[in-house]
């Protein structure tokens, strides 16, 4: 019996240049596997170090009226600064701590900021609220804000006879940039959390 070696010799080589991509193929699905494994480990340690900082009333109830939580005072009566004088506590429920933190008012139209204030950093756990008074209850917490161009005295004075939200913008230690959203209409969610992801502000 006589062997064409060249068709062996041709078998062969098609079976090695299948052989070879197949191994090209699972190489290349192990090395995705494995780089989305890395990213899954990556997002869990950045998710045990992420902040999450809120307004939150005194006894943690949405009131019905939720304007009477924030108080806008002009420089007029008595202040040295236009300031928002809180009826809650501010509160770091997160894992980690709130860096570049920031309060931003908007006013009529939601992301509209004509005031804002930054903060100190707020370790995890930590609570910031008015002082105490010596009879029991405690005084607001007062944030002096600085008003946009454009937005003078009277614009904030005005302010709340419409709608508003309060954001409060941080990073955790990584750099990535979140807010906590808080807005005074009841057709929305009291509280909404956001992460900026290419510039754009998307629901955490």
């Amino acid at each position: 019996m006589k062997v064409d070696w060249t068709a062996v010799s041709a078998i062969a080589t098609a079976t090695a240049a299948f052989a070879t991509f197949v191994a090209a193929g699972v190489t290349a699905l192990m090395a995705a596997m494995t780089h989305r494994s890395i990213e899954q480990t990556k997002e869990h340690h950045q998710d045990a170090f992420r902040p999450l900082v809120v307004f939150m009333p005194y006894d943690g109830i949405d009131p019905q009226d939720r304007k009477s939580l924030v108080e806008f005072k002009g420089a007029s009566e008595g202040n040295e600064a236009h300031a928002l004088r809180l009826h809650g506590t501010l509160q770091n429920i997160g894992v980690g701590p709130a860096l570049n933190l920031r309060l931003r008012l908007a006013v009529m139209k939601p992301d509209d900021v004509r005031a804002a204030r930054e903060l100190s950093p707020m370790k995890a756990g930590e609570l910031r609220h008015g002082p105490k008074l010596d009879l029991g209850g405690q005084l607001p917490l007062t944030v002096p804000v600085q008003l946009s161009a454009g937005f003078n005295g009277t614009d904030f004075q005005m302010a709340p006879n419409g709608p508003w939200s309060i954001y409060l913008e941080y990073e955790d230690v990584f750099g990535q940039c979140f807010r906590t959203c808080h807005a005074s209409s009841r057709h929305a969610p009291w509280t909404t959390t956001q992460i900026c992801r290419d510039d754009s502000w998307v629901r955490a």
